[in-house]
């Protein structure tokens, strides 16, 4: 499981096969993240530079939500 904080005090668990959608990417185009079973800081590094290259995103399986990448303070594993 994977926890994502941020600083308004909302906070993401994602489980395997999770996938994270982005919107307004700096390349222009819209990507996605699947959580998969991988190393802890694996995980942790993609979603770090998920969030690096998109200012929004949602998680697919609660669209009515939009995180904002700039307000993300912690990511947690275990």
């Amino acid at each position: 499981m994977v926890k994502l904080f941020f600083n308004e005090g909302s906070k993401i668990a994602l489980q395997q096969n999770d996938t994270l959608s982005a919107f307004g990417s700096t390349n222009g185009s819209r990507h996605k993240l699947t959580i998969k079973d991988c190393a802890a800081a694996d995980i942790v590094a993609k979603i770090s530079h998920f969030v690096k290259d998109t200012p929004a995103f949602i998680l697919e399986n609660s669209p009515s939500e939009t995180y904002h990448s700039p307000n993300l303070i912690m990511i947690t594993t275990r």
